[in-house]
């Protein structure tokens, strides 16, 4: 399965249209890990429930994992909340 073949983008829905996400991948484009710079993926995903809206970035080493996520959510365009996780 990874890697996919970036630029990818793809679109979730749930089946009532409660939710919607869209996704992009970047790569392989540097990323620091536990042993320092290497090739790996960014994942980022968009989803958007008026008023909010949620941004998930994620960064992926082949044969490590997730080595960092930072979480975004912004209400009517201003920011509300900002988590980082750093392996």
């Amino acid at each position: 399965m990874w890697p996919l073949n970036p630029p990818e983008t793809w679109v979730y829905a749930s089946q009532d249209n409660s939710i919607k996400q869209q996704y992009q991948l970047w790569g392989p484009v540097s990323i620091n890990g536990p042993d320092g710079p290497a090739p790996g993926y960014i994942v980022l995903t968009l989803q958007s429930t008026e008023p909010s809206v949620t941004s998930v970035e994620r960064h992926f080493l082949p044969n490590v994992g997730m080595v960092r996520e930072i979480i975004i959510t912004a209400i009517n365009n201003e920011m509300v909340s900002r988590q980082e996780m750093v392996l």
